[in-house]
């Protein structure tokens, strides 16, 4: 018998009929399962540092926040991750080619169709992410989009949210890449270890992997109307764009002359300097077989 305790934000379920998904997969299995009610992501984090000690599986049903929260606290453990989508952008189940249906990704659990994969994770100051660190405008773009514009607007409040970010100021940066030092005016900078920008097989540029042993810096020197959109249509044309810089590293160093903000998965910091390197292999996750 196999056990897995399934956290559920609260404020991603909505109308779904949750219980009764879960009930109508596992009632014949030999699936015992219980579920965890969180109210925010940062409760999911402290719900699964108390529980993976006591199940074979922790799954999750929320959105990006809840799934790199919960990821967080499995980091380094050796309990897979099952997600079971319930955001809006779910770039994590995107990436990982999860159904986006409910009942379909419950359904490779319950039939027992699916294999564990072993996915690399960040380090900024030591501390874990999932998916990637923003600053300058990529950081705005998603602090900016509420709540109620996602509600209204789904993924477009990102894109809405990064054009009212157009008049942002270039910054320096003295980057660091594996020893080799070099300084950079940008608008924004991301450290991601995910591709996905959000749309199904869709990456930030070609290359990307979660499993390399890598993480890619890639830098937006400047940013009008025109850039953003021409931005836009080379990410989508998975084509290399001059308006990017894009670098592969184990370890960067990114410092400033002056505390800035930045967004390591779905948390502000302010920092003057940021040590980030690669944590290879170090998060079990439960991969559907389609």
């Amino acid at each position: 018998m196999s056990r897995i305790h399934i956290i559920i934000n609260s404020a991603s379920a909505g109308q779904h009929a949750l219980i009764g998904n879960f009930h109508k997969n596992f009632m014949g299995t030999q699936i015992k399962w219980d579920i965890t009610v969180v109210h925010s992501s940062l409760e999911a984090f402290s719900a699964a540092l108390k529980i993976w000690e006591n199940t074979d599986y922790i799954g999750v049903f929320g959105g990006d926040g809840t799934l790199m929260q919960v990821a967080k606290a499995l980091y380094l453990k050796p309990v897979p991750l099952v997600i079971f989508p319930g955001g809006t952008a779910n770039v994590v189940a995107k990436e990982l080619k999860v159904p986006l249906n409910l009942e379909k990704a419950i359904e490779s659990f319950s039939s027992g169709k699916f294999s564990v994969r072993t996915i690399d994770m960040g380090l900024v100051n030591n501390l874990p992410f999932l998916i990637r660190l923003n600053m300058g405008i990529l950081e705005n773009m998603v602090t900016d989009a509420s709540h109620e514009m996602k509600e209204h607007w789904g993924q477009f409040a990102y894109a809405l949210s990064a054009f009212k970010n157009l008049n942002h100021d270039q910054d320096q940066y003295k980057i660091t890449l594996d020893g080799e030092s070099f300084l950079l005016e940008a608008v924004a900078l991301t450290v991601t270890n995910f591709g996905n920008i959000g749309i199904q097989g869709f990456s930030f540029l070609p290359g990307i992997q979660i499993d390399d042993g890598f993480l890619d810096l890639i830098v937006l020197t400047h940013a009008d109307f025109g850039t953003l959109v021409n931005l836009t249509g080379s990410t989508l044309m998975q084509n290399d764009s001059s308006i990017l810089k894009h670098w592969k590293a184990r370890e960067i160093i990114i410092e400033m002359d002056k505390p800035e903000s930045f967004l390591w998965d779905d948390r502000s910091e302010i920092a003057s300097r940021l040590d980030i390197k690669i944590a290879p292999k170090s998060l079990h996750v439960l991969i559907p077989n389609l």
